[in-house]
């Protein structure tokens, strides 16, 4: 039996099972022509992603890595908030990020910053 899951013509999905609960979900997608590709709806629920928001790759050696985000107006943010949000993503990149492991430590982690 092959590994992936045969989620559409152009998509596979693997899960990781860890006990009873889903630790990780890989997709496979099928480059089409013109280089499209379709993200499947899970991926786009997993990413919290709808129609206009943006999804960022980032490729290092053969590998890439992908997060969702949402676009903000520009004067949304004042200065000082600016500041913060470029100190917290050179501390993030600086010691490498949190663990979280669930829910309960991401709301504690939260609270107490």
């Amino acid at each position: 039996m092959h590994p992936w899951n045969n989620a559409g013509p152009s998509v596979w999905l693997r899960e990781y099972v860890k006990g009873p609960r889903v630790i990780m979900e890989k997709f496979a997608l099928r480059v089409a022509s013109k280089r499209q590709v379709t993200l499947p709806a899970r991926l786009l629920e997993l990413l919290r992603l709808s129609e206009g928001d943006v999804l960022e790759l980032a490729v290092e050696g053969n590998r890439v890595t992908g997060r969702g985000m949402k676009l903000v107006p520009s004067d949304f943010f004042n200065e000082k908030m600016l500041e913060e949000l470029e100190e917290q993503e050179n501390s993030l990149d600086r010691d490498g990020g949190i663990d979280i492991n669930n829910m309960d430590q991401l709301a504690a982690r939260i609270l107490k910053s």
